[in-house]
């Protein structure tokens, strides 16, 4: 299917202009490349938390059911609506913060990939990194969450 003729432009009509069509394709793969940098980063900087036997939980939720939803696929296959409930609870009523840095990687790159869903909005991602302290974590591991987040911010 050919472009329609107005995105094809790579000169400007003045201010409301559209981004030719072959821009936003280079951005696209730009974007596609950083996201696959930063993920070749992150994976490998908590690769040394094993996957939990258990999680421990508020009597109010089910933990069984959220492992056997996090087990349900390989971490970098995890899809978010299994990952959600335990995002949303993680370190407040669901598992240990050797749990969360456990799935963070995944947690993030699905953040990017469905910001909104449950679970992966930013500020809650947030509050869990600050709950468990991670400016206090080792170097890489800052690192590669702090690039992540610039990577996901577009810096």
């Amino acid at each position: 299917m050919k472009a329609p003729a107005f995105f094809a432009t790579a000169e400007p009509v003045g201010n409301d202009a559209p981004i030719g069509f072959d821009m936003f394709e280079a951005i696209m793969r730009l974007a596609k490349r950083d996201l696959a940098d930063s993920l070749a980063i992150l994976y490998p900087a908590f690769q040394e938390y094993p996957f939990p036997s258990s999680l421990d939980a508020s009597p109010l939720r089910d933990a069984e059911k959220i492992l056997t939803a996090l087990k349900s696929a390989p971490l970098r296959e995890l899809d978010a609506a299994e990952l959600g409930n335990y995002a949303a609870s993680a370190i407040t009523t669901v598992g240990s913060t050797d749990d969360f840095r456990h799935f963070l990687p995944r947690i993030l790159h699905c953040a990017v990939l469905n910001a909104s869903a449950y679970g992966f909005e930013p500020p809650i991602i947030a509050s869990k990194l600050l709950l468990c302290d991670w400016r206090q974590w080792p170097v890489a591991k800052q690192t590669a969450v702090a690039k992540f987040f610039l990577f996901s911010l577009g810096l």
